[in-house]
């Protein structure tokens, strides 16, 4: 969402918005709004949808033209979070199986705009830094993101709990020999 603010020539960005499930096209309709326009949500789009696909599409215009308007008065946690909870995403994420995965996004999403607003980064700065990110698969240096999660299991490797202190610590597996022809002992 944040990138079409910004950039009036992100077709990709809006084709996302489009099928995400903030408007819920299939993509033959995203194809066809997408042909159609010469920008964001033109008049002439909504006509040649379904009615209950024009209600979403009118919905999503409206819900664009309010983050454009955002951007200027709003931080970036604001809009992070307008996005992620006042939306509905987040509940999206909740009850979607689909979309399961991306329940951990806003926390990742947060921490981005908290240490860019520290940064004095504009919305456009904040988009192009998350966006440097998007093919690194590493670990990202620096970010420790504090989940919204309270509890829960932690699982992590014995080099990686060196030094930490917990309660509870079971390691698992330890009845197995790893090489049974070092240790001398024949299945």
């Amino acid at each position: 969402f944040l990138k079409i603010c910004v950039n009036e020539n992100d077709f990709l960005s809006y084709a996302n918005i489009l099928t995400s499930p903030f408007t819920n096209l299939t993509v033959e309709e995203a194809e066809a709004v997408i042909s159609n326009s010469t920008s964001y949500f033109e008049k002439n789009a909504e006509e040649i949808l379904y009615i209950c696909s024009q209600e979403r599409f009118l919905k999503t215009k409206e819900l664009y033209e309010e983050i454009k308007k955002d951007c200027s008065v709003l931080s970036l946690t604001e809009l992070i979070t307008k996005l992620w909870y006042t939306t509905g995403y987040y509940y999206e994420t909740l009850w979607n199986k689909k979309l399961f995965l991306y329940q951990k996004l806003y926390d990742l999403l947060f921490e981005f705009a908290r240490t860019s607003e520290e940064k004095n980064l504009s919305v456009s700065s904040f988009i192009d830094e998350v966006c440097s990110y998007e093919s690194i698969i590493e670990k990202l240096d620096g970010m420790d993101i504090p989940l919204e999660e309270s509890s829960g299991v932690n699982l992590l490797s014995i080099h990686k709990s060196k030094g930490l202190e917990y309660d509870i610590v079971f390691i698992c597996g330890t009845h197995e020999l790893s090489n049974p022809e070092k240790s001398g002992k024949i299945s």
